[in-house]
């Protein structure tokens, strides 16, 4: 994105701010989880933070998932208006998790009981912001 390599702190705080949107809106359905799949797409964010329009640049291997992550996508809310000189659409890809990597997405603890969790810090490392 221009302006982001730069480090416009502006940029960079709205930037972490969309890549923490993507990842709770695919934390929020088991379907979507970030793990085993890559997904590449563009945002374009309209003057809310909403997600006006979107595209998926590759499959994630899934029809189901990518539809699942369609929905998603229409859904998602930043909170905060983008920086007005940010260069839209914004690329974001989501590497897929190897085996040594920590949890993406808060999990609830199978066989603990109603409102047992384990919860994990997201590894920032797995998204990229690749440009416009």
């Amino acid at each position: 994105i221009p302006g982001v390599t730069g480090r416009n702190p502006d940029f960079m705080a709205y930037i972490a701010r969309v890549q923490q949107s993507l990842r709770d809106a695919l934390c929020a359905s088991p379907q979507t989880r970030p793990g085993p799949y890559r997904l590449a797409l563009q945002l374009r964010l309209d003057a809310r933070g909403m997600v006006e329009r979107f595209r998926l640049l590759d499959t994630t291997g899934q029809a189901t998932r990518d539809a699942a992550i369609a929905r998603v996508l229409r859904r998602m809310a930043v909170g905060a208006p983008p920086p007005a000189a940010m260069a839209q659409p914004v690329s974001i890809l989501l590497l897929p998790e190897g085996p040594s990597a920590r949890p993406q997405c808060p999990s609830v603890i199978e066989g603990e009981g109603e409102g047992a969790a384990l919860t994990a810090a997201r590894t920032p490392d797995a998204f990229r912001i690749v440009g416009p």
